[in-house]
């Protein structure tokens, strides 16, 4: 599974003479973006290279199998589609994507202080956008092969002890659990696996999750988490480090391509809360 870490750091002063960024987007929400890419499905088959950087087109024609080429096609699409209406006067093919110093992709001022993360897998990709906010999304397939290995290498002792406990038929899917939070956690910080995945230690009782001990003493405290079942054959977990609670959205189906169009507000009924994950259709 491929995936793209967020921009780190706080908000950039302008340039002399340079127009300051229109965002589209208020601070204190998160907007996650789904999609399912299929070969021959009508939806993915308008998705357009045009959309992406001359450097992704390269890295995307070097996959072999066709249905590689289309599952990173939607995920830098989904990408480009979803920033866009977070901003005023930038088309998806506009946008220009750097690295920070630890190789992640960030965006380039002066949009710095709009942070993203993204992510794919078998059959899903996602991404989130937000701002001023550290963030990392993962997503999983629930099916799979055996887990034994890598379980002891990346979990915890005491996430050990309730994989082990669980039922057989649910051991898989609370190791994806505890590793897509974990991987989610990993991205908003932004060091990559520097981090020790078995010291970043998690708890789960249905969808209420808890982060029980940091692999350090750093940036302990204004940490969100969110996961839930995108699809009966994915999990997603989202990681959100911010100075106040976050509002989070989540859309299904590709973004419209207007730049500067509002993201979608939750559906009549759907009240606004921080932390909340409200879907629109």
């Amino acid at each position: 599974m491929a995936a793209h870490s967020c921009a780190a750091g706080g908000p950039r002063q302008a340039k002399p003479g340079r127009v300051p960024p229109r965002f589209a987007i208020p601070r204190g929400e998160a907007h996650v973006w789904l999609g399912e890419p299929a070969v021959g499905d009508p939806s993915s088959a308008e998705l357009s290279s045009a959309e992406l950087s001359q450097p992704e087109r390269d890295r995307m024609n070097r996959f072999h199998f066709a249905h590689d080429r289309l599952l990173y096609l939607a995920a830098h699409s989904l990408l480009r589609r979803a920033l866009s209406p977070c901003a005023l006067d930038v088309a998806p093919s506009e946008w220009v994507i750097g690295t920070t110093p630890h190789g992640r992709p960030a965006m380039a001022a002066p949009w710095d202080d709009l942070h993203f993360n993204l992510s794919h897998t078998h059959g899903l990709v996602a991404c989130v956008v937000v701002r001023d906010a550290d963030c990392g999304i993962d997503v999983e397939a629930l099916a799979g092969g055996d887990i034994a290995l890598i379980s002891r290498h990346v979990l915890a002792q005491a996430e050990l002890v309730a994989v082990r406990a669980a039922p057989p038929p649910a051991r898989r899917d609370l190791f994806c659990r505890f590793w897509t939070l974990k991987e989610a956690y990993v991205k908003a910080r932004g060091h990559g696996f520097a981090l020790p995945l078995d010291r970043c230690v998690f708890t789960v009782d249905g969808r209420a999750v808890t982060m029980v001990e940091h692999p350090d003493q750093v940036d302990q405290d204004g940490w969100q988490f969110m996961q839930y079942l995108p699809t009966p054959r994915h999990v997603l977990a989202l990681a959100l480090h911010a100075a106040a609670p976050v509002t989070v959205t989540v859309h299904t189906g590709w973004p419209v391509t207007a730049a500067g169009r509002r993201p979608p507000a939750p559906r009549p009924g759907c009240a606004s809360a921080p932390g909340a994950a409200h879907r629109d259709r």
